[in-house]
């Protein structure tokens, strides 16, 4: 005869207290802090292994194909971003030849092609008084001037470049050893001395115009044609990226005054200033000219950064396209393999496991592959910008078109945490409608 009481079960279980079982979508043991760590973490872990698994699992191909297509998203945004920060932090028209630019006051956003903007005028004697300040080693004045080649409408434009010619010097990324030294024709003023015709080209300028060194160009029109013509005496290689992987002439300062005008006034766009390392010169050069403004190398990137917005643009349009492609290939890849897996996650409401866990589960598993696709972003990107730098420099004759900086590649992984804060929440709303019962009995 049983011992237990009229209220209680053969297994001395009470019958008439019995808890109910929790429900499937019930967190359970809901006040143990270690425990609910623990488990989020084990959740966390299985999801990664579910996205990342290389085998055994249906949706592998298709993660796959999800981490390449992020990945391709982030290098594209990464290598817009790239050239932009090349077109603002390529070197000015003295390439590294020069530690300081006097330009006209406002004019410091164009110091590179200040073509028909401001001058200066004088230049000249300018360049030789600021010559005997101490510390300072040369002083160069330089005018641009775009035009055509001939008087065909059809025919390429060409930036022609002034300077006062020195050994060893470069000048907007060409050197000027192919000049003869000095300014010949200026003749202390008179513009009535030796018309030299010399002409450096960048490869970019030789390519377009067919000529070699030696070959007669139609530059300056009928004055520099009645004065004797042009013939190129070199082509040459661009020193660093910016202005001279462009079609560009280099020329006497003196002779394109003459051409375009600009001898009455003895005037040029700026004067690039070579100082010993170590003196600062800064001070006398600000008061030469009035109302003009004298830049270091640095201040002249920093303000060009600023001012143009065209690499801004570029690169906020990359960032768009980067994030919206991005965002759209995990919502729609991972929303299909989501709904492949639902059975599965049926399974583990039947077992037990939360809907809160199993929302952690598909958001972790989200994240998971938007930062692994970030990764092969950054990858991609360093070689499309090595790749893009060689044909730039090796097959085309240019210069460096894109930049590597490590912030860039932190950039790519927050343009990857972007495209998973934009994704998920989709895949959470699509992973919250799984039925445990009918997917169960849907089999």
């Amino acid at each position: 005869m049983s011992d237990a009481g009229p209220g209680t079960g053969a297994d001395g279980s009470s019958g008439g207290s019995r808890a109910p079982a929790p429900a499937p979508d019930a967190d359970p043991d809901p006040g143990s802090g270690g425990s609910r760590r623990a488990r989020w973490l084990g959740v966390a872990g299985l999801a990664a292994r579910r996205s990342l698994s290389p085998a055994g699992r249906g949706g592998s191909r298709q993660t796959a194909l999800t981490v390449l297509g992020v990945g391709v998203a982030v290098a594209t945004t990464l290598i817009v971003a790239s050239v932009a920060l090349a077109l603002v932090s390529g070197p000015a028209v003295a390439g590294t030849d020069a530690a300081y630019w006097i330009v006209p006051g406002g004019s410091a956003s164009s110091a590179v092609t200040a073509v028909e903007g401001q001058r200066l005028g004088r230049v000249h004697p300018t360049a030789e008084r600021i010559e005997g300040f101490d510390g300072v080693e040369s002083a160069t004045p330089v005018l641009f001037t775009l035009t055509r080649v001939e008087a065909d409408e059809e025919a390429p434009y060409v930036l022609v470049v002034g300077v006062v010619a020195r050994p060893g010097g470069t000048v907007a990324g060409l050197p000027t050893d192919g000049l003869s030294p000095g300014d010949p024709f200026y003749a202390n003023g008179t513009y009535s001395g030796t018309w030299t015709g010399e002409a450096v080209l960048s490869t970019s300028a030789s390519r377009v115009l067919g000529a070699e060194a030696g070959d007669p160009i139609a530059l300056g029109g009928a004055r520099a044609a009645a004065a004797g013509g042009v013939r190129v005496t070199r082509v040459a290689e661009p020193t660093a990226s910016g202005v001279g992987q462009f079609p560009v002439a280099m020329v006497h300062l003196a002779e394109l005054q003459s051409v375009v005008g600009a001898a009455g006034t003895d005037s040029a766009d700026q004067i690039l200033v070579r100082a010993t390392p170590g003196a600062d010169v800064r001070e006398r050069l600000a008061g030469v000219y009035p109302n003009s403004e004298v830049l270091t190398q640095g201040g002249l990137l920093r303000q060009r950064a600023v001012d143009s917005r065209l690499p801004v643009a570029v690169s906020v349009a990359g960032l768009i396209v980067g994030v919206v492609v991005g965002a759209l290939v995990v919502a729609t890849a991972l929303g299909f393999e989501l709904l492949a897996d639902a059975p599965q996650r049926a399974v583990m409401a039947a077992v037990g496991l939360s809907r809160r866990s199993r929302l952690w589960l598909v958001a972790v598993q989200g994240l998971t592959v938007t930062v692994a696709g970030g990764l092969v972003g950054v990858g991609l990107w360093v070689v499309g910008v090595a790749l893009a730098n060689l044909v730039s420099t090796r097959l085309l004759a240019g210069g460096v078109v894109a930049r590597l900086h490590p912030a860039i590649g932190a950039y790519g992984m927050g343009v990857a945490l972007l495209v998973a804060l934009l994704a998920v929440p989709y895949l959470l709303v699509l992973g919250g409608r799984t039925n445990a019962l009918e997917r169960l009995e849907g089999g």
